[in-house]
């Protein structure tokens, strides 16, 4: 779409202190003689990049516009994942007796964790908004939980909805693109964002990351798509 007059050089950034409350848990084995310590997918690198942004004046340039970040809708998460899945993690969030919840490999949240998981979503799903109303020209989106590990029907590597995957698919139902490119730049494979739309001739996904790091065996170059996505 052509960027408003006034855009050109604005940047929707989203960030809401709930989604620095996600807790992943603790790293620990007690027969591996593995001390307990910090999860990998902590608060800190997030707090450290929004601590930076305050501290060198970013926040306050007029060039950064600051979008509210909401929780996505069922309906919305839908577009890219299982109804079963997202009820599943929305029952096991409301359990306040569990310390931690499972909903895939090496994905764990606590209770409330939906919401969160949701903020994280929806905060995507608003920077798409604030682009394609040409408030911005570009978008930033500090979240947690991740979530381009995160498949149709389960969560994984620490990521439980699948945030780029909701706002490409918003961008084809709501706003009516009829061509996207989602470029995951990561040491991890984006599996779950690759196999939700492998079959999609209208998304491109290019994912570049170490060779057979996680997922083990998952993303190699000659994986280019399937069916129509080919």
């Amino acid at each position: 779409m052509d960027v408003e007059d006034g855009t050109s050089g604005k940047m929707a950034y989203v960030f809401h202190e709930l989604m620095m409350w996600h807790n992943a848990g603790t790293i620990q084995n007690i027969t591996g003689f593995v001390e307990p310590t910090k999860h990998w997918e902590n608060v800190d690198t997030k707090r450290r990049v929004h601590s930076l942004l305050a501290a060198c004046g970013m926040l306050e340039k007029p060039q950064l516009v600051h979008v509210k970040a909401r929780e996505a809708t069922v309906e919305e998460l839908a577009r890219v994942h299982d109804i079963s899945y997202i009820e599943k993690v929305q029952v096991r969030s409301l359990d306040p007796f569990n310390g931690q919840h499972m909903c895939g490999d090496e994905t764990s949240f606590s209770p409330g964790g939906f919401k969160l998981a949701c903020l994280a979503a929806g905060g995507t799903l608003e920077a798409l908004k604030a682009i394609m109303e040409g408030q911005v020209s570009t978008g930033y989106v500090l979240c947690r939980p991740p979530g381009h590990h995160a498949e149709r029907g389960e969560g994984a590597g620490f990521c439980i909805f699948n945030n780029v995957a909701v706002a490409a698919a918003a961008a084809r139902e709501v706003y009516g693109l009829k061509r996207i490119c989602i470029v995951d730049y990561d040491v991890h494979h984006g599996n779950g964002t690759q196999h939700i739309f492998e079959g999609d001739e209208h998304v491109l996904f290019i994912s570049l990351h170490q060779d057979s790091n996680y997922p083990l065996h998952s993303g190699a170059v000659t994986e280019q798509g399937t069916g129509n996505g080919e």
